[in-house]
């Protein structure tokens, strides 16, 4: 893998990226905080949770699906706009995908940043439990990345892909709980919602940040292996098809 290709191109994504823009990188801050204001609004006055710290149990899913939701749509974008690019050289789709990983990772660190902020200024306080989250965003990164990898096959051979991904990524965000906890989830259903691995990420972020608590063993080892399962799909798939790809572009 060409390590200083990608860095390149993740530096030249993410000028793109805001290139233009009048608030620049600064939207990419005000979208998690835009959907917080609604959601909060909506979940705090007519459908209300009970949720204790909602607005920062809120903001903290919102946080992690975006970065889910803008590198599987970037890897997208790339592929189709990197299109010359990939036929006229040896480049591998999946350093895009990685381009788009990184960069998107950079917005979600600083957005995290954003968070701690508000977290803190809430005279809110970390436990040593709040390390594990820095495992959960390598997690996070990981099935992100693998995924993305996947669709990106499913995106050139299917020109309406796109179209069908806005439906699944519309579902995938109210199967997962972000804007409710998963105790709202019938008991007979819940074992259902974790084998969701956003499901896991989020609820396991929320446990060690907000309730400075760890999971038990057991989840964290189930985590592991879903992850370890959707990597390897992902780099069989990727192997498989990977010149395909150039080939049907």
């Amino acid at each position: 893998m060409n390590y200083y290709l990608i860095k390149e191109l993740v530096k030249t994504e993410f000028k793109l990226k805001y290139y233009g823009s009048i608030l620049g990188f600064f939207w990419s801050l005000l979208k998690p905080f835009l959907m917080l204001g609604i959601l909060y609004f909506v979940f705090t006055y007519f459908l209300k949770t009970g949720i204790d710290k909602y607005a920062l149990f809120l903001l903290l899913g919102i946080t992690l699906w975006n970065y889910f939701l803008d590198t599987s749509y970037d890897s997208i974008n790339s592929i189709t706009s990197k299109k010359e690019l990939l036929t006229k050289t040896k480049l591998s789709p999946s350093t895009l995908v990685i381009t788009s990983a990184i960069h998107n990772a950079i917005s979600l660190l600083l957005n995290l940043i954003v968070f701690f902020i508000i977290f803190f200024l809430g005279g809110n306080t970390l436990g040593f439990s709040a390390l594990y989250f820095i495992f959960l965003l390598g997690i996070l990164f990981l099935i992100t990345t693998s995924i993305s990898v996947v669709i990106i096959q499913l995106h050139v051979r299917f020109t309406d892909f796109k179209h069908i991904w806005d439906v699944i990524t519309q579902m995938g965000f109210w199967v997962t709980p972000i804007v409710y906890g998963i105790s709202h989830v019938s008991l007979e259903f819940q074992r259902w919602f974790l084998l969701n691995p956003f499901a896991r990420i989020i609820i396991d972020s929320r446990r060690v940040i907000l309730d400075g608590t760890l999971p038990d063993i057991k989840q964290i080892l189930i985590t592991i292996a879903l992850t370890l399962i959707i990597c390897i799909i992902a780099y069989y798939i990727n192997k498989k098809n990977k010149q395909k790809i150039a080939d049907l572009l």
